[in-house]
């Protein structure tokens, strides 16, 4: 990723600028000429200004675009260099990921949507077999500190995961949901605002779409989908769910819907269904999933056109892939 560079002498637009500047001031200087010459200014004098406009043409221009294409290239190498840093940390963070992923695990440094969308689903059938789950992982450093938060060995991150799967309920993650959106609803002016009215602009979302670097396809040694946030939590952050409500919704929503996590970042997490829900269903899982990720609706960067939760209950009604995002 390439940062902007906020310093207006390097920026590429004044290359254009200083070219007008000269076309300006050769405009003016046509204008002062044509005036000296009606004063009775002799043609010496004004051939004289116009062979200063040519040798600003002549010399000015060439220099302008000369300075524009070096500090062009010093800026497209600036950034190069940063990218490199940057991947050179994903790199790492991978590195260090792979000692906490505990199980088998394809890593992709770059890789089409459509290659990891087939390789995700073959793995799905095999993992049927097999016994596991895949998941998309995408893999960065605040990602892994959600992960290693207070439990920086391997030993205590197992004890971890058996505890939230063992201690994980359905019922009590239909509860906190039940719970946090009474909360969210005792403001009420607020709440009919995020509500808004019954609605058909839902989108459809049919199939992961992912253009991501440096990804692991992990395959969980679990035997149910919900199981996969007690493997990988990422809780640790603002209006995000804590672990134990990750893995009792999640435990919920797979029971109610067949819900399966299916991607997971340090803020993100996209899940995957057999089918939309109905008509009866969707108003209340879209305010379960307002309760589960109030984000989406309020934090201006990540709102989409769904900015109501009748709009949302229209896209269930159409879409196979849920997406949560928070702010962080």
């Amino acid at each position: 990723m390439t940062k902007s560079n906020k310093n207006p002498s390097e920026n590429p637009i004044n290359g254009c600028g200083c070219i007008s500047c000269i076309l300006i001031l050769s405009a003016v200087l046509l204008r002062i000429g044509y005036g000296l010459e009606g004063l009775g200014v002799s043609r010496g004098v004004v051939a004289g200004i116009f062979i200063v406009i040519l040798i600003a043409y002549v010399i000015g221009i060439p220099i302008v675009v000369i300075t524009f294409v070096v500090k062009a290239f010093k800026n497209n190498t600036i950034s190069e260099e940063e990218e490199s840093l940057v991947e050179e940390s994903r790199k790492g963070d991978v590195e260090k990921f792979k000692k906490v992923i505990d199980c088998p695990y394809r890593y992709y440094d770059t890789v089409s949507s459509d290659k990891l969308l087939k390789d995700y689903n073959e793995s799905l059938e095999r993992g049927k077999i097999e016994g596991f789950i895949p998941i998309i992982i995408d893999v960065n450093d605040a990602l892994l500190m959600d992960i290693e938060f207070n439990h920086k060995y391997i030993e205590k991150i197992r004890t971890m995961r058996k505890e939230l799967i063992d201690n994980a309920s359905s019922y009590e993650g239909k509860r906190w949901l039940d719970e946090t959106l009474k909360e969210y609803q005792e403001d009420s002016e607020h709440y009919q605002k995020i509500l808004g009215i019954p609605s058909d602009k839902g989108y459809e979302i049919q199939k992961l779409a992912l253009e991501e670097k440096y990804v692991l396809l992990a395959e969980v040694p679990v035997s149910e989908p919900w199981q996969l946030l007690a493997w990988f939590p990422f809780s640790y952050y603002n209006d995000c769910p804590d672990n134990k409500a990750l893995a009792n919704v999640g435990k919920y929503w797979f029971e109610q819907y067949g819900a399966v996590p299916a991607f997971i970042g340090h803020n993100m997490l996209w899940m995957t269904v057999p089918r939309p829900v109905n008509d009866a269903q969707s108003l209340n899982l879209a305010k379960e999933q307002y309760a589960f990720c109030p984000n989406r609706f309020e934090v201006s960067y990540i709102q989409t056109i769904l900015q109501t939760i009748h709009a949302l209950a229209d896209s269930l009604r159409k879409s196979t892939v849920w997406k949560f995002r928070w702010e962080y």
